[in-house]
C-alpha cells in the first residue's frame, strides 16, 4: 500500500475503504490483511497499540484527528469480551438449547468421553493445551493436541502431534482436512480445554470418536477393545483397485519377459555365431564410435544414463503413477493405524492384509520398464566384458604380434600368410611354409629295422610292441601341427588390419588384428571348414607392459592410482540419474 505521511490521509483511507451509510453500517471494500495495517498503523499513532480493534469505525476516524481516545469506554470493552468468551455455547443451536443459552455447562467426571470423528485413526500421547499460538512454546513430540480450533497458522503444531482434539469444528475444518491429510486421528469433543487436563496421558480413536485415559478399565477401554475387534473400514481409506492403465502395464511386462527370456535362453543355448555375435556386432555399431571419440568411461557413463532416462520416462508414460501414490498414501495410514493395536486383534490383521498388496503393485510397476529394457540391460551387460574392460582393450599400436594356425598334420602343401598393408610380416618369418613332414616320418620309422629303432627310442619296452604301437597311431591320424608368423603393426596409426591364410585345395581363412581404439576387438580365433587342412587360427597379442586402469576418479589428488572399473562407473552414472528423474517426474 501507500505510505501514509499525514493524518489526514490515513483518515482519507479510513473513510475510502470504510463507507458508512445512513443506517449507521458499513462493508468492506478492502482486503483484511490491508485494513488490518491500516487499523494498526492508527493505533500506533494513537498509542494504544492492539487496543484499536475495540473501537468502533467511527469513534476511530474521530480520534485520529484529537489525537486521544476514551481508554475508559476501551478497558470497559476488555473486560466485557474476556466474560463473553467465557460462555460455551452448543454447537447447534435449536429451540430446546435456547433457554440454556450462557448458562456454564455441567460435566460428570468421567475417564472415557464420546467425540465426533474426523480424522480415522488410534493415536496416545500426552494431552497439551493450547488456547493461543503465542502461549504454544516447545511442545516436544507424540502429544494430543487439545485447542478450540485451528487455522492455517496452527499447521507447525500438527507435525508432531500423534492425535487432536478441537472443542468445535466439522470435516471440512482445517483442523479436520489437516488431520487426514496428515494421518493423525482427530475428534470433536465440546469443552476439551476443560475437561483434559495439562500432561494427562489420552487415547484418541478417531474411528469410533472417544477420548479416554490410558490405563482406565472404564468405558474408555471398552470402547479401545471394541475398537480393536471392529474390522469395518470406509472406502476412502482403502488403497484404490487396480485401474484400467495398470492392468494393461502388467501384460505388457508378462509379454516383453516372455520375448526376452526366449531371446537369451536361445543366446545361451545356440552357437555364439548365430545369435552372441551378431548382438555385439550390433552394440559394436552403436556403442564403439562413443568409445574412439571420448574414451572408455565416456560410454558405460552414456550407456548407465540412457538406460536409467528411458527407466524413469517408461515408467512415468506407462503406469498409473497417480493411482498408485494414493494406494502408497493410504496404504501408510493403514499400517500407522495398526502399529497401534494389539499385535493380536482382528483389526490389526485385516489393515496389514489391506496394506500388503500395495507394496507387490508397487514392485510390479517397477518391473514394467526394466522388463521392456531387460534385452538391451542384459546385452550391455554382455558387452562391457569384452569391449570395456581393461583385460580385454586391443593392444597399442605399432605392437608384434603372433599368428599361429593349427594344420592337419598329414597336409604337406606351402602355407602362405598375406597380411595387408600397413602391417607386415617380420623379418625372421617368410610369408610361405609347410609343416614338418612328421607322418612321412613316422611311417618310415615304422618300417624301419630294430637296429633303426634301436638309435631313434630310448625306451626298455620291446621293439615289436612300440611298432605295433606306432602303426595304430599312424592309422588312427596324426596330430595337427602348428605354423607360425609374426606382424609387426604401424606404430602410428592403429585399426583394424586383415591377414589371410592360404594353401592350395582349402579356402583362405581371414582374421584381423586389432590395435588402438579406432575399432572394437576381433575374435582372436577363427575356426575353418570341417574339410579344410587348415582347422583354425588365432591371434596371439603380447601381454601389456603397464597395468591398465580404467578409470582413476582420484588422480588428481597426489599419485592416486585407485581403479573405479567399469561396474562402480556404471552405478555412479545410473542411480543419480534414476533418483533425479523420479523426483523430477514424480514417479510413485
Amino acid at each position: 500500500g501507500r505510505r501514509l505521511e499525514r493524518f489526514d490521509d490515513l483518515i482519507g483511507l479510513l473513510r475510502r475503504y470504510i463507507p458508512f451509510r445512513e443506517d449507521g453500517k458499513y462493508y468492506l471494500m478492502l482486503g483484511y490483511d490491508l485494513l488490518r495495517d491500516v487499523a494498526l498503523e492508527a493505533g500506533r499513532r494513537l498509542n494504544i497499540g492492539d487496543d484499536v480493534f475495540f473501537l468502533t469505525d467511527r469513534e476511530l476516524c474521530e480520534a485520529l484527528p484529537a489525537g486521544a481516545v476514551n481508554c475508559d469506554k476501551i478497558a470497559q470493552r476488555k473486560d466485557d469480551y474476556r466474560a463473553e468468551s467465557r460462555i460455551v455455547l452448543p454447537r447447534v443451536i435449536d429451540e430446546a438449547a435456547i433457554d440454556s443459552l450462557g448458562q456454564p455447562p455441567t460435566h460428570d467426571v468421567a475417564e472415557s468421553y464420546d467425540a465426533y470423528e474426523l480424522s480415522a485413526g488410534v493415536a496416545s500421547g500426552p494431552v497439551r493445551i493450547v488456547t493461543s499460538l503465542r502461549d504454544a512454546g516447545d511442545l516436544g513430540r507424540d502429544y494430543v493436541l487439545v485447542c478450540r480450533s485451528t487455522d492455517p497458522a496452527w499447521t507447525p503444531l500438527f507435525v508432531n502431534a500423534a492425535g487432536l482434539v478441537l472443542e468445535c469444528g466439522g470435516a471440512l475444518s482445517h483442523g479436520a482436512i489437516v488431520a487426514r491429510e496428515m494421518g493423525i486421528p482427530a475428534v470433536v469433543l465440546p469443552d476439551a480445554t476443560n475437561l483434559l487436563r495439562e500432561g494427562q496421558v489420552v487415547a484418541v480413536d478417531g474411528h469410533n470418536g472417544s477420548v479416554g485415559e490410558i490405563g482406565s478399565q472404564s468405558g474408555g477401554s471398552d470402547k479401545r477393545a471394541a475398537a480393536s475387534d471392529d474390522v469395518r473400514i470406509t472406502s476412502s481409506m482403502a488403497p484404490p483397485p487396480r485401474s484400467d492403465r495398470e492392468r494393461a502395464a502388467g501384460r505388457l511386462r508378462n509379454i516383453s519377459l516372455v520375448v526376452w527370456g526366449a531371446y537369451l535362453l536361445a543366446m545361451l543355448f545356440w552357437p555364439d555365431k548365430w545369435l552372441y555375435q551378431p548382438s555385439l556386432r550390433v552394440l559394436d555399431k552403436v556403442l564403439w564410435p562413443i568409445v574412439a571419440a571420448w574414451g572408455m568411461p565416456a560410454v558405460v557413463v552414456v550407456v548407465a544414463g540412457s538406460l536409467a532416462a528411458l527407466t524413469m520416462i517408461i515408467q512415468r508414460l506407462m503406469v498409473d503413477n497417480r493411482q498408485l501414490r494414493e494406494a502408497k498414501r493410504r496404504a501408510g495410514l493403514l499400517m500407522k493405524e495398526a502399529a497401534n493395536l494389539p499385535t493380536d486383534s482382528p483389526r490389526r490383521a485385516m489393515l496389514r492384509g489391506l496394506a500388503a498388496p500395495v507394496n507387490v503393485r508397487l514392485l510390479a510397476a517397477a518391473m514394467l520398464p526394466i522388463s521392456l529394457l531387460l534385452g538391451p540391460m542384459i546385452m550391455t551387460f554382455l558387452w562391457f566384458p569384452v569391449r570395456v574392460d581393461p583385460a580385454s582393450w586391443n593392444a597399442s599400436p605399432g605392437t608384434t604380434v603372433r599368428i599361429i594356425a593349427s594344420v592337419d598334420g598329414a597336409h604337406q602343401r606351402r602355407i602362405t600368410l598375406e597380411p595387408e598393408s600397413p602391417a607386415v610380416l617380420a623379418d625372421t618369418f617368410p610369408s610361405e611354409c609347410s609343416p614338418p613332414p612328421i607322418a612321412d616320418a613316422l611311417v618310415q620309422l615304422a618300417g624301419s629295422s630294430d637296429e633303426v629303432w634301436k638309435e631313434v627310442v630310448d625306451s626298455d619296452r620291446p621293439i615289436p610292441e612300440l611298432r605295433m604301437e606306432l602303426k595304430e597311431r599312424i592309422s588312427a591320424g596324426v596330430p595337427r601341427q602348428n605354423v607360425m608368423w609374426e606382424i609387426k603393426t604401424p606404430p602410428d596409426i592403429g585399426g583394424s588390419f586383415p591377414a589371410v591364410i592360404r594353401t592350395r585345395g582349402a579356402r583362405p581363412l581371414r582374421l584381423h588384428i586389432v590395435t588402438g581404439n579406432n575399432c572394437p576387438p576381433a575374435p582372436m580365433e577363427v575356426l575353418a571348414d570341417a574339410q579344410s587342412p587348415i582347422k583354425s587360427a588365432r591371434v596371439i597379442y603380447p601381454p601389456p607392459e603397464t597395468r591398465r586402469i580404467f578409470w582413476t576418479p582420484l588422480a588428481w589428488f597426489g599419485d592416486n592410482q585407485w581403479d573405479a572399473g567399469w561396474l562402480l562407473t556404471y552405478l555412479l552414472a545410473y542411480l543419480p540419474v534414476m533418483f533425479c528423474l523420479r523426483w523430477i517426474l514424480r514417479i510413485a
